[in-house]
């Protein structure tokens, strides 16, 4: 007879107990998940197959401590992981009861704090339409906008939002500082200047992905788990996840023999392909698997019920097919994360 899985969390890494008789399981999903994506191929001007992937994206989470916003502008940071000549962006609403109105939208290339490269913004417009309502739990994506990036550039998208007591969705665990102006000073969305953006947050409010016009062998790696993956005890705006340094060696392999390198496996099952993977950090701290048997109830949605929104959904293309990479090991615990009393992987969204 076959027993109900349980959940528990260890060090930061979130297990699933199979009540097989004589049989456990233990499943580490902090590693990677793989997006194997198949979206509809377009043809460039150039006579080019190219298509959509995600080159940055984070996941929105409830239970956020609430930021306001009146009729002011936030600029979020985020760092593309491909090069293309063509991005778009998405913007969800996902945990906010009420619709959000962006009066207008600009990216542009960060070049240091709240500093945007002078006469590098580009506006951003959605159905052709410079501004955009985001309905409640809804989500839009942008038109194209024509703007080259490099792979780890950073890009400043910077929203304004006219309405006031705006109560943004967002993910509260970014370990990325981003900016916003003060409450009332209006659009600042094209100020290429950083003067207007002194206040601060790492938390990132609305900004769902960005996305690259890539060539058709580029695909996208999402890592999906919670705090190790989402990045509690990592440095502020270093950029130093695990997810971050494997996009690095990932890069780095590109023509080394795989056999040699510590992602052989991974590198080998792209080998036929031949093309860039952006990686993609989907991680929420606290997260689980399921809500079943847990005991707090878990805070964030679990990533069985949030794995199509953040994985399978339109973000990565028109058809998508999502698999999960994980080390199982038998009737061992993975290794428990160290780390000081004053910084533990947080079970907390």
């Amino acid at each position: 007879m076959q027993r109900s899985p349980t959940a528990t969390k260890t060090g930061g890494i979130l297990m699933v107990r199979r009540g097989w008789p004589n049989v456990l399981s233990v499943v580490a999903v902090q590693l990677v998940a793989l997006l194997l994506c198949a979206p509809a191929i377009a043809e460039s001007e150039l006579g080019h197959r190219t298509h959509w992937v995600a080159a940055w994206g984070t996941s929105q989470q409830p239970n956020v401590t609430q930021a306001t916003i009146s009729n002011a502008t936030v600029r979020m940071i985020a760092r593309v992981t491909i090069p293309g000549d063509t991005i778009r962006i998405r913007l969800d609403n996902t945990f906010s009861a009420a619709p959000v109105t962006i009066g207008k939208a600009y990216v542009g290339y960060r070049v240091q704090g709240a500093l945007v490269a002078a006469g590098s913004s580009r506006q951003v417009t959605f159905a052709g339409s410079p501004s955009v309502v985001i309905s409640a739990g809804g989500s839009v994506v942008s038109d194209p906008v024509a703007i080259a990036v490099l792979a780890w550039q950073d890009l400043a998208i910077s929203l304004y939002v006219p309405e006031t007591n705006i109560h943004p969705s967002q993910h509260g665990g970014a370990v990325v500082t981003s900016y916003r102006t003060a409450d009332g000073s209006g659009d600042s969305s094209a100020d290429e200047t950083r003067t207007a953006f002194t206040p601060t947050t790492t938390s990132m409010y609305w900004l769902k992905s960005i996305d690259v016009l890539a060539s058709a062998s580029t695909s996208a790696i999402v890592a999906f788990g919670d705090s190790i993956t989402d990045g509690t005890c990592t440095t502020l705006d270093a950029h130093d996840r695990w997810e971050d340094w494997i996009s690095i060696r990932l890069d780095l392999a590109r023509g080394e023999d795989s056999s040699r390198h510590f992602l052989s496996a991974l590198q080998r099952s792209f080998e036929h392909e031949g093309g860039r993977r952006a990686t993609v950090n989907e991680g929420i701290g606290g997260n689980t698997i399921t809500r079943e048997n847990l005991q707090p109830p878990p805070d964030s949605t679990p990533g069985l019920e949030r794995i199509d929104r953040e994985m399978c959904s339109r973000m990565w293309g028109s058809r998508t097919s999502c698999s999960s990479w994980a080390r199982t090991t038998s009737g061992a615990k993975p290794p428990r994360r160290r780390s000081s009393p004053a910084c533990r992987p947080s079970f907390s969204a």
